[in-house]
């Protein structure tokens, strides 16, 4: 699971430098055109921050700033501040040109490796990392970012990613303690909600399946205004996709632990049964690392489902229409 939750904007906001005098674009006249791509495309994103009332206009504006940068040769230039920003427009998901976002940002890194905008700059290059299907980047470039973050809230949205990196590479002890640390950082209810979630994958695949649901049980008392779960958060993805559902089976079987009221923990142990089986649908031929974890769950949760009465099942089921 991965969180891009950084506020869209704040690089190329910061992105804005003194304009070149005369004699600087005499001696290199390239600086005049980049500074003018520069200004145009901050007016851009900056109308593109006020535009929220037509759920369309984002992605037009972020494209059309990709276009004033690509005609005026700014992915050519050598300022690395129009890379960083180019880099940057090219790696949000409404874009999603992540290789070339990647290329653009490790040219503006090796320009200017100290330059303001490298930490989130690195995490772009994560991010892009992670849906090129490359966790060993991905890693590498969340801890450079942690190296230029200091905002307490950014730092645990790159620790939340990077301990979902660790898990991806199966150093699931480093998993957890970055999840923990996230938390501890964590200032906002998505973040949080976030991290728990991930924490309690880690443990249970690191064999604590108590302290898992726990951690799960937190993550499902976080509600996040308009979706509820912070799982269904548009800026939320997981790497392989379908790896959701191991999310949704966990966080399933934490809500069924409540003997008072049986329908109801038949309806999540329901709930939980389906999501196993969507996992394993797509897992098992993938071959993913995590499937026999996955059936020994499953296998669990129907078993206990065919210990209900009847007349519990039939009560669970006009459970889970009522919700």
């Amino acid at each position: 699971m991965k969180a891009a939750l950084v506020v869209a904007g704040v690089l190329v906001c910061g992105a804005a430098h003194a304009e070149p005098s005369i004699w600087d674009v005499a001696r290199e006249p390239a600086t005049g055109r980049d500074y003018q791509t520069l200004v145009a495309v901050e007016r851009m994103v900056a109308r593109d921050d006020s535009a929220w009332a037509d759920p369309t206009l984002p992605e037009r504006f972020m494209r059309a700033a990709l276009a004033v940068i690509e005609l005026a040769g700014g992915t050519q230039s050598s300022d690395a501040r129009l890379l960083y920003v180019a880099g940057d427009l090219l790696s949000d998901p409404m874009v999603g040109r992540d290789a070339d976002a990647r290329a653009l940002l490790d040219r503006a890194l090796g320009l200017d490796p100290d330059s303001p905008l490298a930490g989130r700059a690195w995490f772009n290059v994560a991010i892009a990392s992670a849906r090129l299907g490359d966790p060993r980047r991905e890693r590498a470039a969340y801890t450079r970012a942690l190296e230029r973050v200091w905002e307490p809230g950014f730092r645990a949205n790159i620790l939340t990613n990077r301990a979902e990196s660790n898990m991806v590479l199966g150093d699931l002890d480093a998993s957890v303690a970055d999840y923990r640390t996230a938390i501890a950082l964590g200032d906002r209810p998505d973040l949080t909600a976030l991290a728990h979630y991930g924490l309690g994958v880690a443990l249970e695949r690191n064999g604590d399946l108590p302290r898992a649901l726990e951690a799960m049980a937190v993550a499902r008392a976080i509600h996040i205004p308009g979706v509820g779960s912070a799982l269904d958060l548009p800026s939320v993805f997981f790497v392989p996709a379908y790896d959701v559902h191991y999310y949704r089976a966990l966080s399933a079987l934490s809500a069924a632990r409540d003997p008072k009221r049986p329908e109801l923990v038949a309806a999540h142990l329901l709930d939980a049964g389906e999501a196993w089986q969507k996992y394993l649908d797509l897992a098992v031929p993938d071959r993913h690392r995590w499937v026999d974890h996955a059936k020994r769950h499953q296998a669990t949760t129907l078993a206990r489902l065919k210990k209900l009465a009847p007349d519990i099942k039939r009560r669970a089921a006009a459970a889970r229409r009522e919700r």
